[in-house]
């Protein structure tokens, strides 16, 4: 396994688990199987560096969307 490809394994699973959702859950925040994200949080396949940033992206989104219906919820309350 190359330096490269373990960087991006570390990165789909620091993503993963600063989303905190489940891994099934992130499949459908980024519309790949279950079993290829699990694969890539186990370090068990290497995703290439368009997927990487695909991932990255769709996730920044959601935890994004994620921060802001909070925040919202918080200015209802008060």
């Amino acid at each position: 396994m190359t330096n490269e490809k373990n960087e991006n394994s570390l990165k789909i699973k620091s993503l993963w688990k600063e989303s905190g959702l489940s891994i099934t859950e992130m499949a459908k925040v980024v519309g790949i199987s279950s079993y290829t994200v699990k694969s890539w949080c186990l370090q068990k396949r290497n995703p290439p560096d368009y997927v990487v940033d695909l991932v990255e992206k769709r996730m920044l989104e959601y935890m994004n969307g994620r921060k802001e219906d909070s925040n919202a919820e918080k200015e209802k309350v008060h």
